[in-house]
């Protein structure tokens, strides 16, 4: 097969090594001041363009 004569990539050996050293990827961000109150969202009655075309997009799915 043509598939047995490709060479590894060396970019995946970096991804390994990191995994190895048992250095995690992750930064830790300070939380806020407060929390955002719950707030009730307000929302208009009408669907949007958008919100219409899914809509119609699903059912013409259905029904096909």
């Amino acid at each position: 097969d043509d598939f047995d004569d490709v060479e590894e990539d060396e970019g995946l050996e970096d991804l390994e090594n990191t995994e190895e050293e048992g250095q995690e990827n992750v930064e830790i961000l300070p939380s806020g001041e407060r929390q955002q109150a719950n707030q009730k969202q307000i929302t208009t009655p009408y669907m949007t363009k958008y919100e219409r075309a899914r809509v119609l997009g699903t059912r013409a799915l259905q029904i096909a």
